[in-house]
């Protein structure tokens, strides 16, 4: 058990050695260091602060100390809770970092459309939209499962 203390010792105290004269590579090559850069740790941003990206880095949906909504250019994040799309009632259920990405407008009703029977829904559950019928873009409305 002692030697593999003094290993770690001894490989801690190289890692914290200062790099030699010259950049601390040889052949001249400069090597970039950490030092004076602070680092940031995931997860530690001040309270309500949206991630730095997109989908990337969820705060905690916890508290009052998480960020209402965030909008990327690739979308927008917010803690919620999924879409309940019809069925049995669930219960309660927590808050969870959720993100949609941005999407092209669905077409609009009455334009023409070349491919029958295709949709589009910005709805959650996709109850509401545009489909292709005849031709023609028409909205339509689903009504929720039982």
């Amino acid at each position: 058990m002692r030697s593999s203390s003094v290993a770690l010792l001894l490989l801690l105290t190289a890692c914290r050695s200062e790099p030699p004269a010259g950049g601390g590579h040889e052949g001249g090559e400069e090597i970039a260091t950490s030092e004076g850069l602070e680092a940031e740790t995931p997860g530690e941003r001040a309270a309500g602060e949206c991630p730095a990206r997109y989908n990337e880095d969820p705060p905690r949906c916890e508290g009052d100390d998480f960020p209402e909504q965030c909008s990327y250019p690739e979308g927008d994040c917010h803690c919620g809770v999924p879409p309940h799309c019809g069925g049995a009632a669930r219960p309660p259920l927590p808050l969870r970092w959720m993100c949609e990405a941005r999407r092209p407008p669905c077409p609009r009703d009455g334009t023409p459309c070349g491919d029958e029977g295709a949709r589009c829904s910005h709805d959650a559950c996709g109850w509401t939209g545009v489909r292709c019928v005849d031709g023609t873009w028409q909205s339509f409305q689903s009504p929720p499962p039982p």
